[in-house]
């Protein structure tokens, strides 16, 4: 049996999302006992303002993991000891190291032929965190296998040298398309976007790195000489919402429309279709689950110039990569941009969606983890 260690619905986020979808993959070939937390984050170090989803289902995990509480970390050793061959962690931030080293040094002290495989999101976290490197280098040194899911999460075990002979770089698959067809001038009249409307979308938690203010300068110089541009940004801000209406000049009030809030699946879905064009800006980036849902609603990116983001664009044929972060440049792209060309990277689409699928990852990380 595979015991994995995550975070599971309910809570939400990126990381939740992509476990559970691992986790059906990897029934289809194994046993699979999946450990979620009792606990995340403490609320004091909680940006957002809720960790769980809105009316979440029951899920198949079992929340056995309080992050914060050591106690519990040694409460459930016998149970996942007689049950796993393999244990596969996920790995996104250091907070949450500890837990998993403690569960991880229990069952190896008692069962030493488990294998560990670590599936990495980022290697180091975006902004910095005590003893980070120390906490994740532990963390790695206790795993058999270590997987990355894009090119920048490669480069970035060049931290840890011992261990880069452990990694296999795989990649984050793409999303299928949430629930039915959705009508694209329906939903615009229900967000107050007009009909003939070039929505250029920001989507997913606003953070500093994520390059909201690039964007914002961009939009500035060419809301004027292209009247049709819109700008839509959605997600939960994790800093200053009037930080960055600030940067908006004043008379394109009409122009913008910030939702600020987590968004469910089915709108999430919504701002995917009724958009344009998807534009990360980010200053760094290990991968994106926003790309990967862009990509299943055939929506195209114009993205910074981040490995990350370059393993799923072919520039100019999917997609356009930015040669630097800079606004003008920016500016520049999303002026000039047509339908045509839009519509030239739709078409391209449909061989990036069959690359980088559910079933082929689950396959392949079935495989690493079995082969150990």
């Amino acid at each position: 049996m595979i015991c994995f260690l995550s975070v599971f619905p309910p809570f939400r986020g990126g990381i939740s999302r992509f476990s559970d979808h691992v986790f059906q993959e990897l029934k289809k070939y194994d046993s699979v006992l999946a450990v979620n937390y009792s606990k995340q984050y403490p609320s004091l170090l909680f940006p957002g303002k809720t960790q769980l989803l809105k009316n979440a289902v029951d899920h198949e995990s079992i929340p056995l993991i309080h992050s914060y509480n050591p106690l519990s970390w040694f409460q459930h050793r016998e149970e996942l000891e007689k049950s796993c061959s393999h244990i596969i962690c996920s790995h996104w931030h250091p907070f949450f190291t500890l837990s998993t080293i403690a569960i991880i040094n229990q069952i190896k002290k008692h069962n030493p032929s488990v294998t560990i495989t670590c599936l990495i999101h980022n290697v180091l976290p975006h902004e910095k965190f005590p003893f980070q490197k120390l906490l994740v280098k532990t963390l790695f040194s206790k795993s058999d296998r270590l997987i990355t899911l894009s090119t920048q999460g490669s480069m970035a075990m060049q931290v840890f040298p011992k261990q880069v002979e452990k990694v296999k770089q795989l990649f984050h698959p793409i999303y299928e398309k949430n629930g039915n067809a959705i009508n694209r001038n329906e939903k615009r009249d229900e967000w107050g976007i007009p009909q003939n409307a070039f929505v250029i979308l920001f989507f997913g938690l606003i953070r500093e790195y994520k390059g909201l203010s690039l964007l914002i300068e961009a939009f500035n110089k060419i809301a004027e000489n292209r009247p049709e541009a819109f700008l839509l940004v959605t997600g939960e801000f994790y800093e200053s919402q009037i930080f960055y209406e600030e940067q908006i000049r004043p008379d394109f009030n009409n122009k913008f429309l910030i939702k600020n809030s987590f968004l469910t699946d089915a709108e999430a879905a919504e701002v995917l279709s009724l958009s344009d064009i998807l534009v990360l800006p980010y200053k760094s980036a290990t991968q994106s689950g926003v790309l990967a849902d862009a990509l299943a609603y055939n929506l195209p990116a114009i993205a910074t110039n981040q490995p990350g983001f370059t393993d799923f664009i072919d520039n100019g044929k999917s997609g356009i990569i930015m040669e630097s972060q800079d606004s003008d440049e920016l500016a520049s792209i999303l002026l000039n941009l047509n339908q045509e060309k839009l519509d030239f990277f739709k078409g391209n689409m449909a061989e990036v969606q069959a690359k980088f699928s559910w079933k082929q990852f689950g396959e392949e990380l079935f495989h690493e983890v079995c082969k150990i």
